[in-house]
């Protein structure tokens, strides 16, 4: 489904790799969750970086660092992308500024 020509046959499976419960992957997803998360819509990407995000793969980690530093994206999306990474790794400085910049102004506001 996932590599399936309809853009809603993809973006239900989308959302059945994100709800999954337990930790099933296929490493034939890999490769082409990879490729529609360079290439999604600015709607599409949520559903993607939540499939992401539940397959902890550290493979998806510098097309989610793009995606972070990409100032044209909203905060929402870079936070996600940031927010899908495996565990353990470790931030680039500016992805960890970001982070420090929002919680500040996040702080500033109440």
């Amino acid at each position: 489904m996932l590599a399936h020509a309809s853009l809603p046959v993809r973006r239900v499976a989308w959302q059945a790799v994100a709800q999954q419960s337990g930790t099933a992957s296929n490493p034939a997803w890999l490769p082409l969750l990879k490729s529609q998360l360079e290439s999604a819509a600015p709607g599409d990407l949520p559903a993607v970086l939540a499939a992401v995000k539940k397959l902890h793969d550290p493979q998806f980690r510098s097309a989610l660092e793009a995606l972070a530093k990409d100032n044209k994206q909203p905060l929402t999306l870079r936070l996600r992308a940031l927010d899908a990474m495996a565990g353990g790794q470790k931030l680039e400085p500016e992805s960890f500024t970001l982070l420090l910049a929002t919680a500040n102004d996040a702080a500033a506001a109440r």
